[in-house]
């Protein structure tokens, strides 16, 4: 009966440490082309010659052991010398004694009770995103710092979060883009535990949760760029995309080793943390190959495991070419995010010019940004990668009146655009510091200032009005009338009849009176100042300066 206990949790082993119950707990990596594989670990007094591991075919080498309820660290010996983390570990911490990190597992814990489940997801074009760094959005620096500020988020009217990397990275490395251990929550965030309250309470405040992640590289030194030469390995090599601008190992998507492990990072995340989507980081150093190599299977095999994620792409400088073919749910729009910095930095920033006014307004038009839909394109103006616009804008010596007004005009044209607009914390007050690779904590007391409290407030209307006007989420969109020598523009949006938006918008420094073409005759409401205009012709309207006004048909 033993023996047939042992063959059969041998034969059902999985990569990493697996507890199945009765205190049955397995181990298993694969490292193929071995000699030996050894386990040791706090159960055994690391002993590293008393627990044996075997091939159970190909280099896949598995023990078991008996263990009571607790927490056991371990790690795997190849060849007699050579120590290594499990590549699989959910959890690491450090080692008792000595240098570097021992990977750990939990044996008899409680399981989560998911209580959120049956939340109502929003579809793709209704999504409001708000990247976050977690170490730096709160004090606390941490999961539950976050989870205190879901109600905030949700108030302002956000329904989805993205996170950057939140599992264990390169020691030194703040942000998280050079992988340690792909499925370990990071400790200084918290355990897993507390990831999941987090991702249960976020999906009961109506917040959809996408991880940011990391599939093109890791970090030097991550357990599986330990354990061959790299010419020789079964995961890295010359990349199917473009060559690795970082120069980190990089996976190739040819090789089978690595297509299961990158299988098996999505599907963790997606059934062990309830997450909704991904977006993928440096897709061209990914690249695709024939119809299933690279980009195209990470697509296919999240969409097996869970077919309505989303999954959204980092494709900078954009390449429409290489990403409207794969069902990708979107892709960051950069070309907003320059065409936004030419308007409100009143300069060139490529491919758009200051005084080509017409061709700098293009990138609101999605029909000329060569994506299959609106709804693939993710607007934003801020993220993790730059400066923020308060400090770009400040750098360029306008004043602060006049900077917050920018901001708020950028708002105006971020939340009403075609396309899914995200922000990054703290815009929405007017954070202003410079990227910084290292700890950048948000200044939350700028919320309290009067120009922080006013730019929050009209974040908080332009959500509330993106929610409630189908027109602002569809694909109808028109230039109305573009003025080159004011710098002002007239957009329509629609959808159907009744619901139409006219958005009146004047980039330059001063006051601009102009025609502004209506769709239809009747009574329209100023969306800010709430005034009553009966349009029977297209009447002329004054807006000041670098100011917008939004107008709805009918009393709203």
């Amino acid at each position: 009966m033993e023996n047939l206990q042992e063959h059969e949790l041998i034969r059902s082993a999985l990569p990493g440490a697996m507890d199945h119950g009765r205190g049955m707990v397995t181990f298993a990596i694969y490292v193929p082309g071995k000699q030996s594989v050894h386990l040791a670990g706090n159960f055994n007094h690391w002993d590293r010659q008393q627990d044996p591991m075997v091939d159970r075919g190909g280099g896949f080498w598995v023990t078991w052991k008996e263990l009571p309820p607790g927490r056991y660290t371990y790690y795997f010996v190849i060849d007699e010398n050579l120590v290594v983390c499990d590549p699989y570990s959910q959890e690491v911490e450090p080692l008792k004694e000595g240098e570097g990190l021992c990977s750990a597992v939990e044996v008899g814990g409680e399981e989560f009770i998911w209580r959120h489940d049956d939340w109502q997801r929003p579809a793709l074009r209704d999504l409001m995103i708000y990247e976050i760094n977690i170490g730096d959005f709160t004090p606390e620096g941490n999961f539950q710092g976050v989870f205190e500020k879901l109600d905030y988020l949700g108030d302002m009217g956000i329904n989805a979060i993205e996170f950057m990397p939140v599992y264990e990275c390169a020691p030194g490395d703040y942000w998280g883009y050079q992988p340690m251990f792909f499925l370990a929550p990071r400790r200084r965030f918290g355990g897993p535990a507390d990831f999941k309250r987090l991702v249960d309470k976020a999906h009961d405040r109506g917040l959809a949760v996408i991880l940011d992640i990391v599939l093109a590289h890791t970090a030097h030194q991550h357990p599986l760029n330990q354990l061959y030469s790299y010419d020789q390995s079964p995961w890295y090599g010359e990349p199917i995309g473009e060559k690795n601008i970082f120069g980190l190992p990089t996976f190739d998507y040819r090789k089978t080793a690595t297509n299961g492990f990158a299988r098996d990072i999505q599907f963790f995340w997606l059934k062990e943390f309830h997450v909704d989507g991904f977006r993928y980081d440096y897709l061209p150093a990914i690249g695709s190959e024939h119809s299933d190599l690279g980009m195209p299977y990470l697509i296919r095999t999240a969409r097996e495991i869970r077919p309505e994620v989303f999954l959204l792409g980092e494709c900078l400088p954009e390449n429409p070419d290489l990403v409207r073919h794969f069902d990708l749910s979107g892709v960051w729009h950069g070309r907003f995010d320059r065409g936004i910095e030419c308007l409100l930095g009143e300069e060139d920033i490529t491919p758009y010019r200051w005084d080509d006014f017409e061709a700098a307004v293009e990138f609101l038009d999605s029909s000329k940004q060569d994506y299959r839909t609106a709804d693939f394109m993710i607007n934003y103006f801020e993220n993790h990668d730059k400066d923020r616009m308060a400090e770009l804008l400040r750098d360029k010596g306008f004043s602060t009146e006049i900077l917050y007004r920018k901001l708020a005009l950028g708002a105006t044209i971020l939340l009403t655009a075609p396309g899914e607009p995200m922000l990054y914390h703290g815009q929405e007050w007017g954070e202003a510091t410079k990227m910084d690779l290292n700890p950048n904590p948000l200044h939350w007391e700028i919320l309290d200032s009067e120009q922080g409290r006013l730019l929050y407030t009209h974040y908080k209307a332009l959500c509330r009005l993106r929610r409630a006007h189908t027109a602002l989420r569809s694909e109808n969109f028109a230039f109305a009338a573009i003025y080159p020598e004011h710098k002002s523009v007239v957009i329509h949006r629609w959808y159907g009849e009744m619901d139409q938006l006219v958005m009146a918008v004047n980039f330059s420094s001063s006051a601009r009176e102009f025609n502004v073409p209506f769709r239809r005759t009747g009574k329209w409401t100023d969306y800010f100042s709430r005034e009553q205009l009966a349009v029977k012709d297209n009447p002329d309207l004054k807006l000041e300066p670098y100011s917008a006004r939004i107008f709805i048909l009918g009393a709203d």
